[in-house]
């Protein structure tokens, strides 16, 4: 379904048994405004995660929301998911950099983010094609 693009979209099921066909038609509209993205599998780490940056790329409208959480425990049974404060955001770029109150890790330090886009009231539409970033 990700990669069926917003508006209008027909989908067509034709049935064959040898010796009929019988074909049913839907017409729908697909229409995503907000998306969550975060790693399938946290990064663990050696040692003590103090600090993390990323970079998306994309393509960011100016009305567009964008908000990022980063955790240095995402193997713990509740992480604590810090919130971003330092974005910077450009017309292609954002980039985001985070220093971690949390010290402690009961299941050893592991990073994972949560962005989160939200499409803004112009209605335009961006996309992020790369979020790459280090931790320390």
């Amino acid at each position: 379904f990700q990669q069926i693009l917003n508006g209008e979209n027909t989908l067509t099921l034709e049935v064959d048994d040898g010796k009929t066909t019988t074909e049913w038609t839907a017409t729908f509209t697909k229409n995503v405004t907000r998306a969550v993205l975060s790693l399938a599998q946290p990064l663990t780490a050696d040692d003590t995660i103090t600090v993390a940056a990323l970079t998306l790329e994309g393509s960011f409208p100016a009305d567009m929301s964008l908000s990022v959480e980063m955790t240095n425990n995402a193997l713990d049974d509740s992480p604590a998911w810090e919130t971003v404060t330092d974005i910077q955001r450009g017309e292609r770029t954002a980039f985001v950099h985070h220093a971690f109150t949390t010290k402690t890790a009961a299941r050893g330090f592991a990073f994972n983010y949560k962005v989160t886009i939200a499409r803004g009231a112009s209605g335009v539409g961006g996309n992020i094609t790369m979020i790459g970033g280090v931790i320390g």
